[in-house]
């Protein structure tokens, strides 16, 4: 393991205190359970992510550079008639 400092508020200091002592852990193993789980919740965020979008063009005709052309476009023609 390696070392490191942070810094807290009082407050956060003090509720981590009686969090290590109601779970008797040490507050190094406390922090180190909240990144843990903070990572892992990420990383299931971003799964969910892809899963819910894998495949999403699949039914469509065109292609990512004629819908990006096309929205591009569209932008082109707002700007000319706010000119």
């Amino acid at each position: 393991m390696e070392r490191t400092q942070i810094y807290l508020t009082k407050v956060q200091k003090e509720k981590l205190k009686n969090l290590a002592k109601l779970n008797n852990m040490t507050m190094a193993e406390c922090i180190r359970e909240a990144i843990n789980e903070y990572v892992e919740k990420d990383r299931m965020d971003k799964d969910i992510i892809i899963e819910k979008t894998f495949g999403l063009w699949k039914d469509r005709d065109d292609i990512g550079t004629d819908y990006i052309e096309k929205i591009r476009s569209s932008w082109n023609k707002r700007l000319e008639i706010s000119e």
